[in-house]
This record gives C-alpha cells, structure tokens and sequence, in this order.
C-alpha cells in the first residue's frame, strides 16, 4: 500500500494499523476519512500460516462451514483437505478430474465438497473420506469456472466458459434449471441466495445478473458499470444485496435495479462477512480481528493459491 498512489487505498486506509507506516505516513493527509471506532489493530498481524505442497497453483480455496477445515482445487487436478489450525493434510489428495480443479467448495454440513474442472466436469466427493459421492456430472462443452451447493445442500449450480449456467441435483447429477441465458461470455462466478430461490453470476461481459433458481428467468440486471470482467460475486445474508468483484479494482454494491460502487483494490473473489454488514475479500481478511480466520494468497504455489488468474 504504501508504494501506490494513496488515492487508490483510501477505502482501505481507515483500517490500517494505527502504528502501520501507512497509517502513520498518509493519515495525516486525509483528517475527513471514515474512523474506525472499535476493534482497529495497532500492528498487522503476523501471517498465521504457510500451506505448501498444494499440487501447484491452487486455483480455488474455500472454508468448512465451522472454519476448521480448508479445501483447495490445484492445477495438477488434485483436491486436498486441511486442517485451518495446524495446516496439516486431513484428506486427499482426491484425484479424478483430468484436468485443472477451477473451483471447490463445501456443502452446507461439511461432510461434502464439489468440484468443478477445466475437464467440463462436476465431481461431489466425501470431504473425510475423499471418495466420489456423486459424479461425474457430464454434459459440459466447456471449462466449469464456479460451483457452489444451496443452501440445504439438494442442489449445485456451476457457471459455464460456454456462457451457461446450470442447476443440479446433488445426488443424482439431473440437471434440474438450464434455461439461464443472458450472458454473452464466460460465468465466471455463481451463487445461491440464503433462501436459495435465487442465483446470482458474474461474467466476463462484464454484467452481473440475478436469476430465479428454479426456471432461470432472470429477476434482476444485468447490472452494468464494471468495466472488466466480474469474476467474483455474493448476496448478503439477509439476501437483499449483492455484491460484485471485478478486474477493474471496484466492488460494487446492488440492490433491486440499483448499484453502488465501491472503490477497492483489485481482487478476485469476496464474500460477506456474518460477523458485520460488510463485504471483505481474501486480502482484506488479514484485517479482521482475530476471532477470524486468516489467510495470505499469493501467485505460487507455496502458498494456499490464488483463486483466478491475475
């Protein structure tokens, strides 16, 4: 931060570190910036832990539901289980995709976690055991960038290179809603509302939409003002907002036929924080308080991996 224009972190500057050298270098300079009033660090926190021996670039992480357990995707078509506390292996390596593991996340309950593949295929697996519960979901023509389970876990959707956006069942593999058309490039990312009646994605066109997870009607957007590719989305708990991620360096905010942007740094994939009414990403988890779990991504594969390229 500190080797960047301070313009383009003045979102970001509220919560540095009181006695961080950006904080005390730059905050001088903004006296009308936001205050955080409760809960600000007086120093970064240290990195609280190195995964390696991810089977190359992992391209998508993701946390249990009770935050003790890790799940990454890696290029080598892998999937490995860790412990979020220690960092040691619990499970895996999963092997069966053919190709690079785009996406990964867990059910509801924990006890699952689906995948999806730049082999054009969708895999559920047991996230003790590491076998193949259901699988593998065919039927793709193209790469699987997004996955994720509802809410009550009967159903997976997965956002296509091919443009589509399809909705599963998680047992059978059935395709159950396929009729979502709109985007005009890749769906980058995808997600199910709380009450899991809704799917919201995000696209290489740019645009984010929101869709009726049962006919694939669309109920709200496309949402425009992005000017790079959306490759990160999420609603809110109480599943009245969403918010998107671009290339472009803003998170937007939308709600009905509205947006609001945002002004943050870069990132590549975001989620909505249950501990606050707050949007974070990956990155800006290192400035949560300590009751959070933390990780540092970066572009190697020392590291837990970085979600998307760029």
């Amino acid at each position: 931060m500190a080797k960047s224009a301070p313009h383009v972190y003045l979102s970001a500057l509220p919560f540095a570190p009181t006695r961080s050298l950006v904080s005390v270098h730059y905050s001088s300079s903004f006296p009308r910036m936001l205050r955080v009033e409760r809960g600000r660090l007086s120093h970064w926190p240290s990195l609280e832990m190195m995964i390696s021996n991810v089977g190359g670039t992992a391209w998508s992480i993701a946390l249990s539901p009770d935050g003790q357990r890790i799940v990454s995707g890696s290029d080598d078509g892998t999937i490995r289980v860790w412990n979020a506390t220690t960092g040691e292996t619990e499970a895996g390596p999963f092997t069966g995709h053919t190709s690079e593991v785009l996406s990964v996340a867990f059910s509801p309950d924990g006890q699952r976690i689906v995948s999806g593949s730049d082999d054009e295929t969708i895999r559920v697996w047991n996230a003790t055991t590491g076998e193949t519960e259901a699988g593998p979901f065919t039927g793709h023509t193209d790469s699987v960038e997004s996955v994720a389970f509802s809410p009550d876990g009967q159903r997976i959707v997965s956002g296509l290179d091919d443009e589509k956006i399809r909705v599963w069942n998680a047992t059978t593999g059935e395709t159950e809603a396929s009729s979502f058309t709109g985007h005009t490039s890749e769906v980058l990312s995808v997600a199910f509302s709380p009450d899991g009646q809704r799917i919201v994605s995000g696209s290489r066109d740019r645009t984010t939409r929101v869709w009726n997870a049962t006919t694939g009607k669309t109920e709200a957007g496309p949402f425009t003002g992005h000017l790079s590719l959306v490759d990160s989305v999420a609603f809110s708990p109480d599943g009245q907002h969403v918010v998107s991620g671009s290339d472009d360096g803003e998170r937007r905010m939308q709600h009905g036929p509205a947006s609001h942007a945002v002004h943050s740094h870069t990132h590549t994939a975001l989620s909505y924080s249950h501990h606050c009414q707050c949007t974070v990403t990956y990155l800006q988890l290192l400035l949560d308080p300590p009751d959070l779990f933390r990780i540092s991504l970066r572009n190697d594969s020392k590291r837990t991996g970085r979600l998307q390229p760029g």
